[in-house]
């Protein structure tokens, strides 16, 4: 009765279509001038119906091993058609001396015509720490993430390393080609609440501040 289950499947009709970035001020102006919200992705004018997928079963609870697997896939019809799957693996295991490993790891792979907006994007706090969402995208995705985490259940301090790849072709695979990036992160209340200060070790490099809710790993 304490695992954590969540399945979802659902039917869409959605209609897409590119808007043009309206900001014109943010809090990142008080420090740079020149700071400006990127422009929004080009996405292609499309309208799809369809049915999505998602199987997110946790097991175990407190202090012990814990582990889960994620399954989550959707099949869009119209104009175009294609299909998506992911499947995405996570363990916490408890150490000695208040450590505890963390790790995550998944894969993705997409179908048929792709609109650009339904690529796989890495980058940001949920798949690639210390880059920019969609500094790596394709058809095809792999990324994995470790850290290890030592504190209470109040606060505690992590050091996490994320790697991640994408491209539009699934043959051409190669680990020299992942972004790499690492940081040190401090969490509360069990990560109800967490900052991650990140560092992207293969280009575009740089360092990155994240703030992030809820956060297993």
């Amino acid at each position: 009765p304490a695992d954590r289950q969540s399945w979802r499947v659902a039917g869409f009709v959605e209609a897409h279509d590119a808007t043009r970035r309206k900001v014109e001020w943010n809090v990142a102006s008080w420090l740079d001038d020149d700071r400006e919200f990127e422009e929004n992705l080009p996405a292609d004018e499309i309208l799809v119906a369809g049915g999505s997928v998602l199987l997110s079963p946790w097991f175990g609870v407190g202090d012990g091993a814990q582990a889960g697997i994620e399954l989550s896939g959707g099949a869009p019809g119209g104009d175009p058609t294609f299909a998506r799957a992911r499947v995405t693996g996570r363990t916490i295991l408890p150490l000695f001396a208040g450590l505890r490993l963390g790790a995550e790891a998944a894969a993705g792979h997409a179908w048929g015509g792709l609109p650009t907006q339904y690529h796989w994007f890495l980058g940001g706090v949920e798949t690639l720490r210390g880059y920019d969402i969609g500094d790596a995208a394709g058809s095809t995705m792999a990324r994995a993430r470790a850290e290890l985490t030592r504190g209470t259940l109040a606060i505690g301090l992590a050091l996490f390393a994320d790697a991640g790849w994408a491209s539009n072709d699934a043959d051409s695979f190669d680990a020299d080609d992942a972004l790499l990036s690492g940081g040190l992160g401090v969490t509360f209340m069990d990560g109800l609440v967490r900052i991650d200060v990140a560092r992207a070790f293969v280009s575009p490099t740089g360092w990155r501040v994240h703030l992030h809710l809820n956060s297993l790993l």
